[in-house]
């Protein structure tokens, strides 16, 4: 098992922004909202793990994530 921590509250951010994409691109490409990915960048949300998922899906094809929301740990099984 290999964990993630996300210790940088902007990792999304610096994430998207290296893929040179806008919020609006990412939103369409994970199926979420433009809302969804502004709060989670912004910090006025966390995310589901559904959200992450999707995220994390885009980023790393394919793979398929667990959040632990007591320690805000991204943890891949």
């Amino acid at each position: 098992m290999m964990k993630l921590k996300i210790k940088d509250k902007k990792w999304l951010k610096n994430k998207r922004i290296e893929k040179g994409l806008t919020q609006k691109e990412l939103a369409e490409k994970t199926g979420l909202s433009v809302f969804t990915i502004q709060n989670i960048e912004q910090g006025s949300r966390k995310g589901s793990e559904l959200t992450w998922e999707k995220i994390y899906n885009f980023f790393e094809r394919g793979e398929n994530p667990k959040i632990s929301y007591d320690s805000e740990e991204l943890i891949e099984e």
